[in-house]
């Protein structure tokens, strides 16, 4: 009895982590980045995009095409964007923030601001204007592939809360993780088979190479945003 009670323990713990690793094995996102399981979980950013990714899978089955880490090229240097959805309703560019707290921006602002409570008090982080940020990657693939329909979002994670956000642009979404899926149903049905799928795969055949670029080249680029 006391045998079959430790198998049945052990069942319980391992059985769910066996599950997610060969889940997580067979997805596009782990094929693409090269990253294992137990890298994505230590970087906060990098779960942020799995997990963003695990909420657009079911867009795959029709044809959705997925870009993660993708440096485009902007004059002689790069920006990266996130994470690029290629779909029959346009291109739709992610810029993930896996944050918890209290959230407070507007479109103008240059910095935005996540609040987390400290004891007895808080703790206020300032971050750059995320609309911006990704206006900036939705112009540097203008530039690069040519003027398609750009669907720009900005997704937050469901830990964090939405205080104050001021956002008067009809051309910007921003919305938490869980929301994602319903909010790209509201476009396909409004630019419905703008792209077709030979479309989507000369873009992502493009695009590819710039996913894959040398480590001295991402390091570079991070040393710019340092500065």
């Amino acid at each position: 009895m006391g045998i079959l009670l430790i198998l049945i323990v052990l069942g319980i713990v391992f059985i769910p982590k066996v599950l997610e690793y060969n889940k997580y094995s067979k997805s596009t996102y782990c094929n693409e980045t090269g990253f294992t399981l137990s890298e994505v979980k230590k970087d906060i950013g990098r779960l942020g995009e799995y997990d963003l990714y695990r909420y657009l899978t079911r867009f795959e089955d029709n044809g959705a095409k997925f870009l993660f880490n993708c440096y485009v090229p902007r004059g002689d240097e790069y920006t990266e964007v996130d994470l690029i959805m290629l779909y029959h309703s346009g291109i739709f560019v992610f810029e993930s923030k896996n944050y918890s707290g209290w959230i407070f921006g507007d479109d103008k602002s240059q910095y935005w601001t996540q609040t987390l409570p400290s004891g007895s008090g808080s703790i206020k982080e300032k971050f750059f204007n995320p609309i911006r940020q990704n206006d900036g990657h939705i112009k540097a693939l203008k530039d690069f592939i040519g003027d398609y329909q750009y669907n720009s979002f900005i997704i937050f994670s469901n830990r964090c809360e939405f205080k104050k956000i001021n956002n008067k642009r009809e051309d910007v979404c921003i919305i938490h993780r869980e929301d994602v899926e319903k909010h790209i149903s509201k476009y396909n049905d409004k630019y419905r088979d703008i792209l077709s799928q030979e479309d989507i795969n000369s873009i992502y055949n493009k695009l590819y190479p710039y996913t894959k670029l040398s480590d001295d080249i991402k390091k570079a680029h991070i040393e710019r945003i340092k500065r």
